[in-house]
């Protein structure tokens, strides 16, 4: 490829942008499922100060510090229905995270492309956000919550893939690690997000992160143009049969250790991204507490 313009550079830039969108997908159930404190209503009660949950005490004797409606374990009573319930939205969500990654991925390289797929991930993914925001129950959350973890399985790789074969060898790289810089800030968006709605149901958190995902999928639709790799793929009969040969021959591939060891590398930061997105909420999501948004 040429020496890329500065509107393939900014076309990359906006497509890579998805990994925020993505980011706060993932790890906004840290604030909508959190256990919120709660606290006694009578100060000389030694019983309900004595408890260190509110699951044997009477009613009566306690009510939650902050509105029961900023966290969906205060607004449906999960705190006491155990860990297994109230742990079904996340376990649904890395759920369709797999099942997506299965049937979403062989989209962008044969049929549909990488542009077609990643407008359609990103617009399950903020359509179901969205919706998750009107759940009148656990069941129907986590329901959505699947299909939101479905949509957002081929967001990062067709928006890296999209990105990066728009731009030549000399902004590739950079433009790759771009994509992790949106996706930390997206994350990084949270935590102000989250405060901003502390006193507020945690419905508008959804709102607030799945309308402007949506937005970006509309302009993405109109913006972002297919891969010319892909297309010279697709349309080139002779083009197609020697890459599928090439990629498809692991003695090729091997024999070439610089493309090799580039394979493993992507192998590896892919894999890193999912498992410290599980771990993340494996160690700090049920820890996080209504209280230090206050």
């Amino acid at each position: 490829m040429s020496q890329s313009s500065c509107a393939q550079i900014l076309q990359s830039l906006f497509v890579a942008f998805a990994w925020a969108f993505d980011a706060q997908q993932i790890f906004i159930t840290i604030f909508t499922e959190a256990d919120p404190a709660w606290h006694c209503l009578k100060c000389t009660d030694r019983t309900c100060n004595a408890a260190s949950s509110p699951c044997s005490l009477h009613p009566s004797s306690w009510v939650w510090t902050s509105p029961s409606d900023t966290s969906t374990i205060s607004e449906w009573d999960l705190n006491c229905s155990g860990k297994a319930l109230s742990s079904l939205p996340t376990s649904a969500f890395f759920m369709g995270c797999l099942i997506g990654g299965f049937m979403l991925s062989t989209l962008a390289d044969s049929v549909l492309g990488r542009k077609k797929v990643l407008v359609l991930s990103c617009l399950i993914m903020s359509v179901a956000g969205a919706l998750t925001a009107l759940s009148p129950n656990i069941w129907v959350y986590s329901v959505l919550r699947f299909v939101s973890g479905f949509g957002r399985s081929a967001v990062t790789t067709c928006s890296l893939v999209l990105c990066t074969e728009a731009v030549d060898d000399k902004w590739r790289h950079r433009l790759s690690m771009s994509a992790f810089l949106f996706f930390t800030l997206g994350f990084l968006s949270l935590p102000s997000l989250a405060y901003i709605c502390r006193r507020s149901s945690w419905r508008l958190l959804y709102l607030f992160t799945c309308i402007p995902a949506l937005c970006y999928t509309i302009l993405l639709n109109f913006i972002a143009k297919e891969s010319t790799r892909w297309l010279s793929v697709n349309e080139n009969t002779d083009k197609a049969k020697q890459f599928c040969q090439v990629f498809s021959s692991m003695k090729k591939l091997v024999t070439t250790r610089s493309t090799l060891w580039k394979l493993v590398s992507i192998m590896i930061v892919g894999y890193g991204i999912d498992r410290d997105g599980i771990l993340w909420y494996a160690s700090f999501g049920w820890e996080s507490r209504a209280e230090s948004l206050s």
